[in-house]
């Protein structure tokens, strides 16, 4: 479960932090910074644990456009079983040669450090002993661990943490039928689907299974998505609808309608809850799908949370989603000076009668 966040002189972020709740609302007008900040996690969970370098994930463009600073820093602190895993990055640009060099890299567990990096000297703390090593100064040091037949034990689980992170913005009209390989991380906008099915259908059938269940009851006659291969040796995504005993049609994955194939996604994830405890971080899921289909998911999204350990936290402008995180959960992003976000707890402005979302509009917040 993420915990904290910290950034600096990233995108609009200025000494930046933010703790999230369990499941949270996040909200804020157009431009304050709410997708930058699934930007900031998906780039850190990107650059953590895959061989991505350090430029391709924080270009230079990346630094705050009014600060001249070179460095940017970076804190990340995710709960896993009652302890507390802090991982710091610093990054030094140079941006007249475009380099971007790891400065600092440190991952510590419960305030005791299992590593730490300073200009590519890596040292790994031990119990016993310390070892000391020389690295690549562009990848980060827990995806170089993977790639060592020395294992570290607590680096291990927290790259397993951050495994179980996803930032999405769902975009139906660019998912695909085609799974050509399987594939075990969705992209931001869930294009590779059918390739993730592929993945949870060799490695997570019960995942599938509950999201079957799921859509049985919110698709009329949805009975299951399995892939076929077609005369060109395609693995294509097909769904199969029962819409009486006798008669079964199959449907290719694109004939789905937009709202339809938003489904399959959102249920996919819920289904991942029950075996997995996951972060997802999700922009207005409720693009493309009718209220009256989002409001089952976000009881039911609630409720798996509670009782398996998961974490949502979720952008909308949607007033029905407003009316109903506000009491629970909410945050506010701001830019007061048209420059640096903050972020606080959404506040009624003393207006306790109206709606939310009726505040919301009226740009009553902070009055």
């Amino acid at each position: 479960m993420l915990k904290r966040v910290f950034a600096d002189n990233y995108k609009c972020m200025v000494e930046f932090e933010y703790k999230p709740g369990k499941v949270q609302l996040v909200l804020g007008s157009n431009g304050v910074g709410k997708s930058s900040l699934f930007d900031l996690l998906s780039a850190l969970r990107t650059f953590i644990i895959t061989d991505a370098q350090t430029l391709t994930t924080f270009p230079t463009q990346s630094c705050t456009r009014w600060l001249k600073k070179r460095y940017q820093r970076f804190t990340i602190e995710v709960e896993d079983d009652g302890q507390l895993f802090r991982y710091r990055l610093i990054l030094a640009h140079k941006a007249g040669e475009g380099t971007c060099l790891i400065k600092r890299e440190s991952l510590s567990l419960d305030g005791h450090f299992l590593f730490k990096c300073i200009d590519g000297e890596l040292t790994i703390c031990m119990p016993e002993s310390k070892r000391q090593a020389l690295i690549d100064r562009t990848r980060s040091a827990v995806y170089l661990f993977s790639q060592y037949s020395f294992a570290l034990p607590g680096v291990d689980r927290f790259r397993e943490c951050l495994r179980n992170f996803y930032c999405v913005r769902l975009d139906p009209r660019q998912m695909i039928s085609i799974g050509a390989k399987a594939e075990a991380v969705p992209t931001v906008s869930l294009s590779n689907y059918a390739s993730w099915h592929r993945y949870l259908l060799k490695h997570d059938l019960g995942t599938l299974a509950r999201m079957y269940d799921y859509l049985k009851i919110i698709i009329d006659g949805f009975n299951s998505l399995m892939p076929e291969t077609d005369a060109d040796g395609r693995h294509l995504l097909q769904a199969n609808i029962k819409p009486n005993r006798e008669t079964s049609i199959k449907y290719d994955f694109m004939e789905l309608s937009d709202g339809q194939r938003c489904l399959v996604c959102l249920y996919t994830f819920l289904s991942l809850m029950r075996d997995k405890r996951i972060t997802l971080c999700i922009d207005e899921p409720e693009n493309y799908i009718m209220l009256a289909e989002i409001q089952p998911w976000l009881m039911e999204l609630e409720d798996q949370a509670a009782q398996h350990g998961s974490q949502a936290i979720i952008i909308s402008h949607h007033p029905e989603l407003i009316n109903y995180f506000v009491p629970r959960d909410a945050v506010r992003l701001s830019r007061p000076d048209g420059c640096s976000v903050t972020v606080a707890p959404f506040r009624t402005g003393g207006k306790d009668a109206l709606p939310p979302a009726e505040i919301v509009a009226r740009g009553w917040e902070d009055a």
